[in-house]
């Protein structure tokens, strides 16, 4: 009974992630798919023209770390910029709930599985934008 319930422990706290909040099923490399339930590429109208979300990764690190990158093209009355935003931080991760802290300030909470993660961010008006990355 005794060697059952040491099995049992370790196997319960292996399941959870390491001490660093980190659930080891999340972590990989995963594609921008859509925003506010539009698949990408995504436009929005800006003050000088339109910016187009056509593309991005979000990559999860073992260590808790992350690099999320974002193509997007610039339409304005001179012609089209093609912008690559990169941003870096930690996260957390337990129990389906995920948590980005950016190195430049500010945070994004969002949900996970094997597959996909949703993020919950604010726009500029304070509105909540839904982010989804697939695998």
């Amino acid at each position: 009974m005794r060697k059952f319930l040491s099995l049992f422990l370790v196997i319960a706290i292996a399941g959870c992630g390491d001490l660093t909040g980190v659930s080891s099923n999340v972590q990989g490399t995963y594609q921008l798919y859509s925003i506010d339930g539009q698949r990408v590429p995504v436009a929005f109208d800006t003050q000088y023209g339109q910016d187009i979300f056509v593309g991005g990764t979000l990559r999860l690190n073992s260590d808790g770390s992350f690099i999320e990158t974002t193509h997007i093209d610039e339409v304005h009355a001179g012609g089209t910029d093609r912008v690559v935003d990169e941003e870096w931080g930690s996260y957390t991760a337990r129990n389906g709930n995920i948590t980005l802290d950016y190195d430049s300030g500010g945070w994004v909470d969002g949900e996970y599985d094997r597959s996909e993660i949703v993020l919950y961010a604010e726009d500029a008006y304070g509105s909540t934008v839904i982010i989804r990355y697939r695998r």
